[in-house]
């Protein structure tokens, strides 16, 4: 069997990948919720693009890349406030009160919820790679209407974000609007009628997650 022969050892690569990533949550909670959030957001699309590179479309090739700028945008921000404060004996100390049990519930959670965020891709490019095993050749698949709707509102999401980072738009709320347009987009482009109701709880949950991390976990870090 072939690396990416079966949803479910597709699914179980990702997996892995994002516990490695999320992995540097031990060394500080907070982690979970930035480095790993950022590097697992990379690894996995970076892991899609090499398991499925000859079954990508334009759109979803450009949904990957657009993915892995927004990793690379949360390690930045990530990097930048690292730079900029020193941890304090108090961060050290509440650090500390954070048992194992909670960091390992932390850590498998925050690894599947990251997994299921990213979810439409592999299941949109899964769809197709079936097309294709099953007539036993090898063609481009083709891009719909509502997946070129779904890579534009990511990149006009992906930019209100940058945007905002770089302090060029002072609009009210930028940030959830982009993070709202940026995913939304993703779930356009792995929408897919035919996919089971596996895949669909699975996009269901990350969707839910990417609402409850921007509506709220943000929000609580202000």
């Amino acid at each position: 069997m072939g690396l990416a022969e079966t949803f479910t050892v597709q699914m179980l690569i990702l997996f892995i990948i994002s516990l490695i990533c999320c992995g540097t949550g031990f060394s500080k909670i907070n982690y979970f919720r930035s480095l790993g959030y950022g590097l697992s957001t990379i690894a996995m699309e970076v892991a899609v693009i090499v398991m499925f590179k000859k079954y990508l479309s334009i759109t979803q090739l450009v949904s990957c890349i657009l993915l892995i700028i927004y990793g690379a945008r949360i390690l930045k921000r990530f990097l930048a406030r690292e730079k900029k404060k020193k941890d304090s004996k108090s961060d050290i100390k509440k650090s500390g009160k954070v048992s194992f049990l909670n960091k390992l519930i932390a850590w498998l959670c925050f690894s599947v919820l990251y997994l299921c965020q990213i979810s439409p891709v592999v299941l949109r490019v899964q769809g197709f790679k079936a097309v294709i095993d099953k007539l036993n050749m090898y063609f481009v698949p083709k891009n719909t209407a509502f997946s070129i709707i779904g890579v534009i509102a990511m990149a006009v999401g992906l930019a209100l974000l940058i945007c905002k980072d770089l302090k060029k738009l002072k609009i009210s709320n930028i940030n959830v609007i982009g993070e709202i347009a940026f995913w939304i987009g993703l779930y356009m482009i792995g929408f897919n009628k035919k996919i089971g109701l596996v895949p669909i709880c699975i996009m269901i949950i990350g969707f839910l997650f990417m609402l409850y991390r921007v509506l709220v976990l943000n929000r609580r870090k202000k």
